[in-house]
């Protein structure tokens, strides 16, 4: 499914996943695929966050809010005992406010959270 040195890649990070992990890539690289194939890797199904305008998901001129990280921050709150992974497409639809909210998140993960 992926380039050989993306798959051995992939292969240790699984083996030490860190709760923080950054992919990206210009479009049509694979980054959503291979974070979906982390989270499938694990047998978990991932929390995905895409951008949205008037409550739709819109890649084209939707954003990811304050209000949609903040909602998620709650989510993670709640112990669970299984790992969760939280996929942030479109990351870069984050204005200034939810990207420090987001922060946030990362640096005050809870346990078994991996975004």
């Amino acid at each position: 499914m992926f380039h050989s040195i993306t798959q051995k890649q992939i292969e240790l990070l699984l083996r030490n996943l860190p709760h923080g992990l950054l992919i990206s890539g210009q479009k049509g690289v694979g980054a959503s695929d291979a974070a979906q194939f982390i989270a499938s890797s694990l047998g978990v199904t991932p929390i995905i966050v895409w951008p949205e305008k008037d409550d739709v998901i819109d890649t084209e001129k939707g954003s990811i809010t304050i209000d949609m990280i903040r909602r998620l921050y709650q989510q993670t709150r709640t112990a669970v005992p299984e790992k969760r992974i939280i996929i942030i497409e479109h990351a870069e639809t984050m204005g200034i406010p939810a990207q420090n909210a987001f922060l946030k998140l990362l640096e005050e993960p809870s346990k078994a959270t991996y975004t």
